[in-house]
């Protein structure tokens, strides 16, 4: 959080400070392979609303899509690498600088897929 703030001004301390002691959470998902995957989501399209999610693809199993230019485009796994996801309160508190993305996870015919999210959410009372 330290280096994202050094691109916000004078003084990195002053995003990072939103974030010292915040809220985390993690969340698991599995995806089983389902004949009929093109006819649903695996998680449905969404922007988060606050905060920094990192996202590990445990299986390195395709499935995760973020809309880009209108498209939807496959972010295709990277072994023992994290995605790191600008969320909405990013994006306010970056004046537009760092842009929350619309994401979403599909199914695979074939394999079973297997993530895990790290969320990373600003402190309660953060704004004194």
């Amino acid at each position: 959080m330290k280096q994202i703030a050094q691109n916000f001004g004078p003084d990195p301390k002053i995003l990072s400070r939103f974030f010292e002691y915040g809220i985390q959470g993690i969340r698991m998902n599995y995806s089983p392979p389902c004949a009929e995957a093109s006819k649903v989501y695996g998680v449905a399209p969404h922007s988060d609303a606050i905060g920094l999610m990192l996202l590990l693809q445990v299986n390195e199993v395709e499935g995760l899509q973020i809309k880009r230019n209108k498209k939807w485009v496959l972010v295709k796994p990277i072994p023992a690498t994290f995605i790191i996801n600008i969320r909405d309160m990013m994006e306010i508190m970056s004046n537009g600088e760092y842009k929350s993305i619309e994401h979403k996870a599909v199914d695979n015919p074939e394999k079973e897929r297997l993530s895990i999210t790290a969320f990373h959410n600003i402190k309660i009372g953060c704004w004194n």
